[in-house]
């Protein structure tokens, strides 16, 4: 009860009550039992209750826990023994826990829980006694297996009146320097260590150290053998538990500067742990330094009694630096400037007589940074004629150096000429490191190499002028090495070149394909060796660092391009082969995404024949993930594929006429023989037509007497604003023609035997060419037969008038006529007369002649001509380029008739693959040069010159 007393004021109270479970004496200490099993108690200390007492015994030596937590505010816990000598104490302050371990013999104990002064506290008091068990025998008979090696093994047993003596036993299979430490001795106890040699002799005491003290024994094992190791007590009635521990650590080190031992000393530190004696009193190590550098060495590791020197010696083993004066148990360490290469010495020696000691000595040898750090002290090296330090040249040089322990290297490259090519190649590794390529100020689109380990780094490929810098820096965390980086670079303009090896080493193939032009970009194709997802979507802009992957599947087929988007059928682990969109969004990669999954789950769709048709795309694709299920899907401005319906059965040959925005296609129609032609009007715009129905006539009077539409349609060609097309018009094919439908929809037949009934085209048909002459009439010339054989015929367009143009075979053989292609108002194209091979061959559209151009004369072997077979005929910049064979192979070729001095005679470009080897060319394309450049585009194709495998060239 508080009474309130004339005036008024604050007051607290405070009430507590807290039950005293401890004795307050040595006395009246509460005796608990202790076991293997934690007790816990809880309890309270303060001013007014200043002390708490326990008392427990153990009947065989123990290992002691004792633990004081949950308190609020500090106090320690003390250990006595039975006659009130304090053992051990707690240390630390505050609130933090109490504890205290230790090894104990049998016998009764007491512990003490005091405050700090001036504080009070609850506490919770653990406390644990686990017996420790007799592992050891009690004679050399009996003596305890120890597996005694490099690492130390450690065993915890005890010694009393009852168990007087321990012994163990271990087989040393190498010679070197034995340790054994004996620790953890009870306060009051003194214990001594001995060892025998393998005949029972006594080789090494030990003992002395007062109660409570801990014994070593250093000693060189001479010779192998079974070897004892005794515990005994220092005088009768000391007992204790204990903890016994032994390395033997193998002499690995020379004795002399002759029988030295080679330490691989280099920028990976290298640690090597030994011993000296008195028996042992010198270890000598040699290394050879290959680079020069900074050398450090340390000798670490040694026991608190002893004192050890080292020594550095040249190859004339003379000291040229020494360590020494540390005191017992100090380290020691040498720092030094390695200026020439060769053998070099390291001793470890005691100080004086008398020391002895295990060591580990560590060194590493950095070598010296010969390159700049940054792009602000880059090492410039320059294109041939340029003086500078190290000049990059067409040979290759060699820069060799060191990246690691945050060390890079940074080499800046400066280039006038309109197009470098450059090759990079890293080897001679140790660890990861990869190679950094980017143009200066725009270091986030670099070109990485990582190839992963030590594996070689290359980058092979074109550069435009500009600076660029080149980085060697370490390919994962930690990694640090020595390299060889060879550097070689080729002006040139008008030689082809790698746009950059996807797949670099030697015959790696990058099997680079479709090669597609989106928006005067290159897309193509190609394999980087990439396990799991093999096929890689390249973009390019002719150059190396242009040359990016922009995206990883298990496989892709055809591209088409649509604006700045290019779309592709891919394929991947989760859902199958379907339709993917690459756009230029979301930075310098793009963005990847997939369409849509019309096969559901794992099944493939398979989207191909993908034709673009202004804003929409066409494309044949399956639902159901069965060939049988192909249907003709339109992408528009949805985005989202639609499935066209009453397009006919197994759409195929989609051809889009762009000036009249046609889409044109065959298809059957079920329970009818023989495709139909269909078309799509409106196919570019947002509501293309229906497709249009086959079974109404249209406008047949030149397909012959029967009220239907072409059937067997085949080879679907767009020309201008023409659509050519084969077809027969009666219910088999038996009189297939060559027919075209122009911008008006109006049919028209080319019908070179003048018999509507028989057929003109045969099997081998391979296209149409449309070429004005100089009165601006316009041929389409195609290869037909009539009373005369197969030859090369030509339609006027105006007139529908058909002539043949002067024979090229002799006889009916057919000259299979292909490859057809205008260049400069004359139609090339390849033949064989019979006679020459497949030779190139040339008409003028003024004159009905033809002449055959020979390339490859000359006879493979008796009766079997040579031919050069002209394929991939394509005009760039002024100029046909075309792949044939010559004496060299199948190479590269291009024909100039309008540039002055030309002589318009075909000449190899360049021997890419050298010698008789074939890198033949294939897929030339004339990618169009980006808006406002003024250039008329660039020729890429791909080749194999026999070293890098299949990869994108440009010229």
């Amino acid at each position: 009860r508080v009474n309130r007393k004339k005036g008024k004021g604050n007051y607290n109270l405070q009430l507590s009550l807290n039950a005293d479970n401890a004795g307050d004496t040595f006395a009246a200490a509460r005796t608990i039992a202790v076991g293997a099993t934690p007790t816990a108690f809880t309890d309270f200390v303060g001013v007014s209750d200043p002390n708490d007492f326990y008392r427990f015994t153990v009947g065989d030596p123990s290992l002691l826990n004792v633990a004081l937590n949950q308190l609020t505010a500090g106090a320690t816990v003390t250990l006595f023994d039975a006659n009130q000598k304090p053992l051990l104490t707690s240390s630390g302050s505050g609130a933090t826990a109490a504890i205290l371990q230790g090894t104990f013999n049998s016998g009764t104990y007491f512990l003490r829980i005091a405050p700090e002064a001036g504080a009070k506290t609850t506490y919770n008091l653990t406390v644990e006694a686990d017996l420790v068990l007799d592992q050891a025998g009690q004679d050399f008979a009996s003596a305890s297996g120890l597996n005694v090696g490099t690492v130390p093994v450690t065993v915890t047993d005890s010694i009393s009146g009852s168990d007087p003596a321990d012994f163990y036993q271990f087989n040393a299979t190498t010679l070197g320097e034995l340790q054994i430490d004996l620790t953890g001795l009870s306060p009051t106890a003194d214990l001594d260590v001995i060892l025998y040699d393998p005949n029972q002799g006594l080789l090494a005491f030990q003992g002395g150290a007062a109660a409570g003290g801990n014994e070593q024994i250093l000693v060189n094992i001479p010779q192998t053998g079974i070897y004892y190791i005794a515990v005994v007590p220092a005088s009768p009635g000391n007992s204790s538990a204990y903890t016994l521990s032994a390395a033997l650590i193998a002499d690995q080190a020379g004795q002399n500067f002759d029988t030295a031992t080679n330490l691989n000393v280099g920028f990976i530190p290298v640690q090597v742990s030994d011993s000296v004696s008195d028996n042992d009193p010198s270890d000598f190590y040699q290394f050879t330094a290959t680079t020069l550098g900074s050398l450090q060495i340390d000798l670490t590791g040694l026991a608190a009694t002893a004192d050890l020197d080292v020594i550095l010696y040249d190859s004339t083993r003379t000291s040229v630096s020494f360590r020494g004066g540390a005191g017992a148990g100090g380290n020691e360490q040498i720092l030094a400037d390695i200026s020439q290469p060769g053998i070099y010495y390291i001793e470890v020696k005691p100080a004086s007589p008398g020391n002895r000691s295990t060591y580990t000595l560590g060194a590493v040898l950095v070598p010296v940074d010969n390159f700049g750090d940054s792009t602000a002290d880059a090492t410039l090296l320059t294109a041939p004629g340029t003086p500078s330090f190290l000049v990059l040249s067409d040979a290759p040089n060699l820069y060799s150096d060191f990246v690691g322990g945050g060390d890079i290297d940074v080499f800046k490259l400066v280039f006038d000429q309109p197009r470098n090519f450059l090759s990079v190649n890293l080897a001679g590794l140790t660890a990861n490191l990869d190679v950094r390529l980017y143009v200066e100020g725009n270091a986030s689109t670099a070109l990485l190499s990582n190839s992963g380990g030590t594996t070689e780094e290359s980058f092979i490929g074109n550069l435009g002028p500009g600076t660029y810098y080149l980085e060697i820096i370490p390919g994962e965390s930690g990694a640090s090495s020595t390299y060889d980086l060879r550097l070689s670079v080729r002006p040139n303009s008008n030689v082809p070149t790698i746009t950059r090896d996807v797949n670099p080493g030697l015959n790696e193939d990058a099997n680079a394909r479709a090669l597609t032009d989106v928006n005067g970009t290159l897309f193509f194709i190609g394999q980087d060796g990439t396990p799991d997802t093999p096929a890689g979507l390249w973009k390019s802009q002719g150059t190396l660092d242009t040359t990016v992957k922009v995206g990883s599947f298990t496989r892709i087929d055809a591209l088409a391009a649509i604006g700045s988007s290019v779309y592709f059928s891919a394929g991947s682990a989760a859902s199958g082969t379907e339709l993917w969109k690459w756009d230029s969004s979301g930075g310098s990669l793009g963005t990847l995404s997939q369409i849509s999954e019309i096969a559901a789950g794992a099944f493939n769709s398979s989207p191909r024949a993908l034709t673009a048709a202004r804003n929409n795309l066409y494309f044949i694709a399956t639902a159901t993930g069965e060939a049988t299920g192909n249907m003709l899907y339109r992408l528009g401005s949805s985005g989202v594929p639609v499935a066209i319906a009453a397009a006919g059965d197994a759409p195929g040959n989609l051809t889009y006429v762009e000036a009249t925005d046609t889409l044109y296609y065959r298809a059957g129609v079920s329970g009818e023989g023989g495709n139909r032609l269909w078309k799509i009007t409106g196919a570019g715009g947002g509501t293309p037509s229906t497709p249009i129905n086959p079974s109404e006539p249209i406008n047949l009077s030149t397909f012959g007497s029967a009220a239907t539409s072409p059937r067997f349609v085949t080879s679907l060609q767009a020309i201008d604003s023409d659509l050519f097309f084969l077809s027969a018009s009666e219910a088999a094919d038996s009189n297939i023609e060559l027919r075209r439908i122009d911008s008006t929809g109006a049919f028209f037949t080319y019908d070179p035997s003048g018999d509507p009934l028989e057929p003109s085209i045969s099997s081998i048909f391979s296209g149409v060419a449309v070429v004005k002459d100089s009165a601006n009439v316009s041929y389409a010339y195609f290869q037909a037969s009539n009373a005369n054989g197969e030859e090369l015929f030509r339609a006027n367009l105006a007139t529908g008038a058909i002539q043949e143009l002067s024979q090229i075979t002799p006889d009916a053989i057919s000259p299979g006529i292909s490859n057809f292609k205008v260049y400069n108002n004359k139609l090339y194209f390849s033949a064989n007369n019979g006679t020459d091979g497949t030779e190139l061959w040339v008409t003028d559209p003024n004159t009905l002649a033809v002449s055959q151009i020979e390339i490859f004369s000359g006879e493979a072997s008796p009766s079997n001509p040579n031919s050069s077979s002209p394929t991939n005929l394509i005009t760039v910049a002024g100029k046909l380029y075309f792949s044939a064979t010559g004496l060299d192979g199948r190479e590269l070729y291009s024909i100039d008739t309008i540039s002055p001095g030309s002589t318009g005679l075909p000449t190899q470009v360049v021997d890419i693959n050298p010698g008789a080897g074939s890198s033949d060319p294939a897929g030339l394309i004339a990618i169009a040069a980006l808006s406002g450049t003024g250039t008329s585009g660039t020729l890429y194709f791909t080749a194999d010159d026999g070293v890098n495998g299949r990869e994108v060239w440009t010229v």
